[in-house]
């Protein structure tokens, strides 16, 4: 077959045109240190990276998620723990309260610090976490609980929140409650941790009547609010461990995930540069093969 010069000139082109876009693929890898930049890189290793990818930002939103629970159930313990700080001091001053001997002036005294102990746990039940109520269910917007006033003095309170448990998934398959209801009655005690609130008022009352036995009677009361409170910081200090536990496994998770795609995805540096400089001198040669290809002048056609 004869070899004609524009066969040798669309041979030449199309080599330079080829090593032309590897120079250029080779010189992106080597700034941004990627191997894979469109699926025609690598159909294989393109499809393995996109999966793992998304088990990325699947792990990702789970940690997200486990970090905004364990933050509302820190908050949510946090207030646990001052209104069981509140029911000790009420016992401490009931048992004190708790003779015949007590005039009507110390009952009074006693009275107004267990008054302070009610306004106090008003404020507690109302605790919030970034602008949310923690105790009002969904209605996180809504102040959780209102004091009713009867003659100048906090009587009740009235719940203003409902009784949903914000649940949130922390794996796959897996949700846990964020959220701590006190209106909710334990199974076991029949006691919910609110009911702490209209015991003190109950012992305020108790108090400026004068009636020893109503004043003893509330040290039973007192206490087995305290025991259903303990018992809801417990459920709560547990799912605190299950998120730590799980947050901390989904971590290491998400570093071998992130390894794997690194390896998929990079290309080490002294190697993309390494490929470069010799796709540069590949390129440099098929540049020099082609100006030599044809290097006749005006008096070579002449002769």
């Amino acid at each position: 077959m004869r070899v004609t010069n524009q066969m040798m000139y669309a041979d030449v082109l199309a080599n330079l045109q080829a090593h032309g876009k590897k120079l250029a693929r080779l010189q992106v890898e080597a700034g941004d240190g990627k191997k894979l930049h469109m699926p025609s890189d690598n159909f294989v290793a393109m499809g393995d990276a996109l999966t793992l990818r998304g088990a990325i930002q699947s792990n990702q939103t789970y940690l997200n998620n486990i970090s905004t629970a364990r933050e509302f159930l820190s908050a949510s313990a946090s207030a646990m723990d001052g209104l069981a700080t509140i029911i000790q001091s009420g016992l401490a001053l009931v048992v004190r309260s708790a003779s015949d001997t007590f005039g009507a002036t110390e009952r009074e005294t006693y009275a107004k610090q267990v008054d302070n102990l009610v306004q106090e746990a008003v404020n507690v039940l109302n605790s919030t976490h970034r602008e949310q109520y923690v105790f009002s269910g969904f209605k996180t917007t809504t102040q959780a609980y209102t004091a009713v006033e009867v003659q100048k003095a906090i009587g009740s309170a009235k719940y203003n929140g409902d009784a949903g448990l914000r649940k949130v998934e922390i794996e796959r398959g897996q949700t846990i409650s964020m959220n701590v209801l006190l209106s909710q009655e334990l199974p076991d005690l029949k006691i919910a941790p609110a009911r702490m609130l209209s015991t003190l008022v109950n012992l305020r009352d108790a108090l400026r009547k004068g009636g020893a036995p109503d004043v003893n009677f509330q040290i039973g009361e007192l206490q087995g609010d305290l025991d259903a409170t303990v018992r809801v910081i417990g459920d709560v200090g547990g799912r605190l461990q299950r998120l730590t536990a799980t947050q901390d496994r989904l971590e290491k998770v998400q570093i071998g995930l992130s390894n794997t795609l690194q390896t998929a995805e990079d290309r080490p540096m002294a190697q993309a540069v390494l490929a470069l400089k010799e796709e540069e001198t590949v390129y440099q040669a098929a540049l020099a093969t082609a100006g030599a290809l044809n290097r006749n002048t005006l008096f070579d056609y002449l002769r």
